[in-house]
């Protein structure tokens, strides 16, 4: 398929998205009350739906400290993480985090409250992801509390 006709509809808190959508996208517009009417008039290949999903800031103390930094401020380069970092969580965003800087050589430890890494994962992507974070030698720290 051809996706040269793509639709990105995202609210307002979703605007940064824009940086990772393909220049062939047909263009972006803010979701309401005529999505509806949008998709059929573009009749898109494919739409990308970006809700802008605020994080889930835990009740650590020192969590409003400035070395403190937000998983999707790393990935889109907003914040750079030094040499080392522990990331806490292991949901799918989490897991990306972490492979990220452990590409470039950097070491991670991931600490996470569960017994399973990346639980909530598709199975093929948990397993691609959890390969690469082991060849990156990322530390996993299970069934732990922060």
């Amino acid at each position: 398929m051809s996706m040269r006709n793509l639709l990105l509809l995202q609210n307002k808190s979703a605007k940064n998205c824009q940086t990772f959508i393909p220049s062939y996208a047909l263009g972006f517009t803010w979701s309401g009350s005529h999505s509806e009417l949008i998709v059929e008039n573009e009749n898109p290949d494919a739409v990308i739906i970006a809700t802008g999903a605020k994080p889930f800031v835990p009740n650590i103390s020192g969590v409003n400290l400035p070395e403190v930094v937000f998983a999707q401020d790393v990935l889109a380069g907003k914040k750079d993480v030094g040499q080392s970092f522990v990331v806490v969580g292991d949901r799918l965003v989490s897991a990306e985090t972490e492979a990220h800087p452990a590409n470039h050589g950097k070491k991670v430890v991931i600490i996470e409250m569960r017994k399973e890494m990346v639980k909530d994962g598709e199975p093929a992507v948990k397993h691609f992801l959890l390969k690469d974070l082991q060849e990156h030698n990322v530390e996993i720290i299970t069934s732990a509390t922060v």
